[in-house]
């Protein structure tokens, strides 16, 4: 079972719905920052991502930039049709963390 999970609104980083979160961080357009309400053993655990592209994006990636035992932060971006990639707030989010406590 995962031990984080939820789903966030790309452009406020406000949750939708969440187990084991505290808050998300929004810094910049398609930076995140996930924080944890019980920690992880360490920064050692699967965190799995989607994210529902808008606007003219037909795709939207994702990685990963830093994950400790408390929090763990993303960047998602968006491709358009003509190829351009930058930092970009998507519909929505999705996530699962699966770890030891």
């Amino acid at each position: 079972a995962a031990k984080a999970w939820g789903v966030f609104a790309g452009s406020t980083g406000v949750i939708n719905a969440s187990y084991n979160t505290t808050s998300i961080t929004r810094s910049s357009a398609g930076q995140y920052t996930i924080n944890h309400t019980a920690g992880f053993s360490s920064g050692n655990y699967s965190a799995v991502f989607g994210a529902n592209p808008s606007g003219s994006a037909v795709f939207c990636g994702h990685a990963i930039t830093s994950q400790g035992s408390t929090t763990c932060s993303i960047q998602t971006y968006g491709v358009a049709a003509t190829p351009s990639v930058g930092g970009q707030d998507p519909d929505f989010v999705t996530y699962a963390m699966f770890g030891d406590f």
